[in-house]
């Protein structure tokens, strides 16, 4: 696993989100019936091709969407505060602060 799939499946761990390991073939009975995850309803056997990548665009819309209120910085408006480099960077910051975040709540 690389240390980018660590991270997110940390995070997606975090968030309550399904995170699937690939499974080696080899190991499956022929004529086995295909277990399906409980929380996300794919077959276990493709779900890791469904892992959040939250580096992505998508990825990054579903951790602004997942993320607590008290993550977001607030302006004197009530309005919430968030830097585009979060937004346009491609190699993760959004959700390394989010780790970073996350770390320091859970103590």
């Amino acid at each position: 696993m690389t240390e980018n799939e660590k991270k997110n499946k940390e995070l997606a761990e975090w968030l309550g989100i399904c995170w699937h390991e690939p499974i080696d073939m080899r190991n499956v009975m022929v004529g086995a019936p295909i277990p399906i995850c409980s929380k996300c309803n794919h077959n276990v056997i493709d779900a890791h091709r469904f892992n959040t990548d939250f580096t992505s665009d998508s990825g990054k819309v579903q951790l602004l969407r997942l993320m607590p209120e008290d993550f977001f910085g607030v302006d004197q408006y009530g309005r919430i505060v968030l830097t585009v480099d979060y937004i346009t960077d491609k190699t993760g910051k959004l959700r390394d602060a989010c780790l970073e975040w996350m770390r320091r709540e859970k103590g």
